[in-house]
């Protein structure tokens, strides 16, 4: 089979970017974030669903860590692969949509550059499964309204289903996908075939053990979900809403973000929209727009519009090279690289004469910087100062009130923290450890405590001995560092003597 210049081209640099990815994860420089952590731990027994996500992130850990241990590299391997297999998709997205691989060529391309797929390449997520289920099940959507065959049909209902086990915000992919189905007059005989409704069915199908998972489990998943996009009331937070789009610019490069906001501006002035701009907008304003007014009633992460940068990256890159602007794209490429390369590279600042990374301030004037990966750092130390002090209590128990704190214990006071338990005198279900653990339960009555407060309120309330036995320290920069204090606790005597 021959294969065209431009699908060479795409699968060397696409490969070389991954393998380079692949790479810098086998250094294992930074501990695990105490989400990865959390996944981790989830990983480590099936299930249908988790606390606050559906099951595909512990999934992919679990298969990796299987295939080569159980490493920081191994636990994020699946997300740089995953990245990779979306690129793919998004070349043929293009080249479906467009007939040009041109087009093809620098889409694929554009996408594995881009700020925040460099960033989430480097760390296990949520997003990384559900871009690339998200990219399938458009490229199969694509492929079954041009040729109603009932086959593409299927896989999209198979890959919007899984994208549903990877993030809940998939469901807005249905939206997406009826509205232009709806607004494109040739298209609307699909909601009388079997075909689409055949893909609704296979992806509830294959959606349907979460939602059982998460009735036997008191809906706190979706409970979850919701909480995270519930508005401040009637209130209003336009910095929230600016700080969102900016951070915009980050995440999709400063000059395809431009061009996007110029694309949209211009679509929306100009009613005569050919069939592929009006596909692309239809899978990228629905969701853009309900995360920036998600953002201006209460908050929104960077990342929650993750999702439109699969069919915004062909839009933009196709609008470009339509106009004979490949070197826009060609320079945003060169800028993403380059702060990939900068973010990849970042320790080795400290290196420099005169420059120093800091925790806490930042004065570039006097060679300090802070540094953006503090919160990777400390943790093994943890890990390992837990364990020796353990060592001397073999049959207590670790009883923690963070879930930051929790969740790395997991991973770097591994098998010991398995039966950690999470202090919660409040009795709410605020994370994965609150609902999972419970004090009164707990197999003996002998307890070591680990808190960031060196004198924490009431303890000999709550337990007949309470003795402070140690701390962790753990120096990070000149201008920071953490203590972690541990208490020998026995005999628990109820949370209901807080108030007394």
């Amino acid at each position: 089979m021959h294969l065209s210049k431009e699908i060479k081209i795409f699968f060397l640099l696409s490969a070389a970017i991954t393998a380079y990815r692949i790479y810098y994860l086998s250094l294992e420089e930074f501990n695990l974030f105490f989400d990865e952590a959390q996944y981790w731990f989830w990983a480590q027994t099936f299930d249908w669903g988790y606390y606050s996500k559906p099951p595909m992130v512990a999934w992919l850990i679990s298969i990796t860590t299987s295939l080569c241990g159980d490493t920081e590299g191994c636990v994020r391997l699946a997300s740089p692969l995953m990245h990779f297999i979306t690129s793919i998709a998004i070349f043929h997205i293009a080249e479906s949509l467009y007939s040009d691989r041109k087009i093809a060529l620098f889409s694929g391309i554009a996408y594995a550059t881009l700020p925040a797929v460099s960033v989430s390449s480097a760390l296990i997520s949520t997003d990384a499964p559900l871009l690339t289920f998200y990219a399938l099940s458009l490229l199969f959507f694509i492929k079954a309204i041009k040729s109603d065959s009932y086959k593409y049909w299927i896989l999209a209902g198979i890959t919007a289903g899984l994208g549903m086990m990877s993030k809940y915000n998939m469901v807005l992919f249905l939206l997406s996908a009826m509205l232009y189905m709806v607004i494109s007059p040739e298209n609307r005989k699909h909601f009388k075939g079997k075909g689409f409704w055949t893909a609704c069915i296979i992806a509830g199908l294959i959606f349907m053990p979460n939602v059982i998972w998460n009735f036997n489990n008191g809906l706190v998943s979706f409970l979850h979900t919701k909480e995270n996009a519930h508005g401040g009331g009637l209130s209003l937070h336009f910095d929230k809403m600016l700080e969102f789009v900016g951070a915009q610019f980050g995440v999709f490069g400063p000059i395809f973000f431009g061009t996007l906001l110029f694309i949209i501006f211009k679509a929306v002035t100009n009613q005569k929209l050919n069939e592929e701009t009006k596909l692309l907008l239809c899978f990228t304003l629905p969701m853009l727009l309900l995360i920036t007014t998600i953002s201006l009633l209460s908050r929104a992460h960077a990342n929650w519009a993750a999702p439109v940068y699969v069919p915004a990256t062909v839009l933009v890159c196709a609008w470009l090279l339509q106009r004979y602007k490949a070197g826009l794209i060609g320079a945003s490429i060169a800028i993403h690289l380059l702060a990939a390369f900068l973010i990849t590279n970042f320790s080795a600042i400290q290196n420099i004469e005169g420059v120093e990374l800091v925790g806490k301030k930042t004065k570039i004037a006097e060679g300090k910087i802070k540094d953006p990966f503090k919160r990777v750092h400390g943790w093994d130390d943890l890990g390992e100062g837990t364990l020796v002090i353990l060592d001397s209590y073999p049959n207590a128990t670790i009883l923690t009130d963070s879930r930051k704190v929790h969740s790395e214990l997991m991973y770097y006071a591994r098998p010991r923290s398995f039966s950690a338990i999470k202090w919660n005198p409040t009795g709410k279900k605020g994370d994965h450890f609150e609902v999972t653990t419970d004090i009164k339960k707990a197999k003996n009555d002998e307890f070591i405590y680990i808190t960031y407060e060196s004198s924490p309120h009431r303890l000999e309330a709550h337990f007949e001995s309470a003795e402070r036995i140690g701390n962790v320290h753990v120096p990070l920069y000149s201008d920071f560092d953490i203590d972690f204090y541990f208490y020998h606790l026995k005999g628990f005597k109820g949370y209901e003597l807080a108030e007394n």
